[in-house]
């Protein structure tokens, strides 16, 4: 699998990713490879947009609105998602929490 990711730790709006995740496409998913874990995720179409959103900087407010933009889902619905999508992400260690 090549690697798509930066050799140094990749920031999100609210998050880091680490290193060690490489991400590599594959049609319409996205694969997420913790090199350090042999772990990996494989997003969906939307899963995909909402870490393409995350690499771009934007907040959680910011993937909220953008993704209320491009989808027809409610949004709680997307809130309650993203929030869910972030919070697994997390604790598996392919995002890392910012010091504030």
């Amino acid at each position: 699998m090549a690697d798509s990711s930066n050799s140094q730790t990749q920031g999100v709006g609210f998050a880091t990713v680490p290193q060690h995740i490489l991400t590599q496409q594959l049609e319409d998913e996205l694969i997420l490879l913790d090199t350090e874990k042999g772990q990996y995720f494989s997003l969906n179409e939307v899963g995909s947009r909402m870490w393409t959103l995350l690499q771009q900087g934007k907040d959680l407010e910011g993937v909220l609105n953008d993704m209320l933009q491009e989808y027809e889902v409610e949004e709680s619905k997307l809130r309650a998602d993203l929030a869910k999508f972030v919070d697994k992400l997390t604790s598996q260690g392919f995002l890392q929490p910012r010091d504030s």
